[in-house]
């Protein structure tokens, strides 16, 4: 293929990408994202979400089966983590206090450096019913131990 004819096509390609994902008038969010050992990095990571007209609770069942497929290899199936990968627990409830639902579908759009890969093709309503499912993950913390004799 000439070199001119491929400059051509890798143009109109670009501008396809461009008008695709330009609908809707997006609205920008600042999240700053902490990595597995709590340390949080000195940069801030942008995200664009489109914004919603109403919002709808995410699909818990729909949601399983998302996570089951995308993540549970490094998250485990109860989402436990898996040590060995260096992976979040996502039943941590001190972590689910610690981090919003626009944090946490950022991360999965984004992805986390090497530590977790960007899966940029995810639908708001993927997003609603996977952040769902990871808030229902959520263990209930131990009752303190009776100390009483």
């Amino acid at each position: 293929m000439p070199m001119t004819h491929r400059m051509v096509y890798m143009s109109l390609f670009g501008l396809c990408m461009v008008v695709i994902s330009c609908k809707g008038r997006p609205t920008e969010h600042t999240h700053q994202i902490c990595l597995p050992d709590g340390q949080c990095p000195d940069i801030v990571q942008t995200a664009v979400i489109q914004p919603h007209a109403e919002i709808v609770p995410g699909d818990l069942e729909r949601g399983g089966k998302l996570y089951k497929r995308l993540c549970a290899d490094c998250h485990g199936q109860g989402g436990e983590g898996i040590r060995e990968k260096g992976s979040r627990d996502h039943t941590d409830p001190v972590w689910q206090d610690r981090i919003s639902d626009a944090q946490i579908q950022t991360a999965m759009v984004q992805g986390l450096g090497m530590k977790m890969p960007a899966n940029p093709f995810l639908r708001p309503n993927d997003l609603k019913d996977l952040t769902a499912f990871i808030r229902s993950l959520r263990r209930t913390p131990a009752a303190p131990a009776n100390t009483e004799e």
